[in-house]
């Protein structure tokens, strides 16, 4: 008889006790070996170094172009390790969608209360009429743009950041 027990391991039982297999412990789970040769893991380690510097060049050009009238949007932009050789630039708000792509004219209603109110309002509105933004974007350029890479003294890898993208594709 066969029974799984804490930890994943596969034991026999002889008179309710636990009795190991004879060549070692068996897994029920058969942990995926590979094998490398020594130069393999240094070539990797270059990889994730120029996919780092990258993801830090893009994160770089997000900030500098995004729309900036309270700054939270550029402060949110963030590059980030997400698994083992990817790297992402998360950018941490809502509304960065409607910076990016603008949004079509459309009625604001109110939902918890009967009225919409804010500073500066000649007077609370049942209905307000949105006139729509344009789009200012700020991540695509940063993504789109062409890069050079640089290898500094003692082997470190820069990647060029944009100068001048503004109005380069929109």
């Amino acid at each position: 008889m066969e029974q799984v027990v804490s930890g994943g391991l596969s034991a026999r039982w002889v008179n309710n006790v636990p009795v190991k297999p004879m060549f070692g412990v068996r897994l029920v789970r058969r942990p995926k070996v590979t094998f490398r040769e020594p130069g393999i893991s240094l070539f990797e380690e270059k990889i994730d170094e120029v996919h780092k510097a990258v993801a830090e060049a893009v994160e770089y050009d997000a900030r500098r172009l995004a729309p900036k009238k309270t700054g939270a949007l550029a402060a949110s932009i963030r590059a980030r390790k997400s698994s083992t050789r990817r790297y992402r630039v998360y950018v941490g708000t809502d509304h960065w969608r409607f910076m990016e792509y603008g949004v079509r004219p459309h009625q604001i209603t109110p939902r918890r209360k009967r009225a919409l109110y804010w500073d500066g309002a000649p007077h609370p509105m049942s209905v307000v009429n949105h006139p729509g933004t344009l789009g200012q974007p700020f991540m695509r350029p940063a993504l789109y743009h062409k890069r050079t890479m640089f290898r500094l003294p003692g082997g470190r890898v820069r990647v060029s950041r944009g100068s001048s993208l503004i109005g380069l594709f929109f």
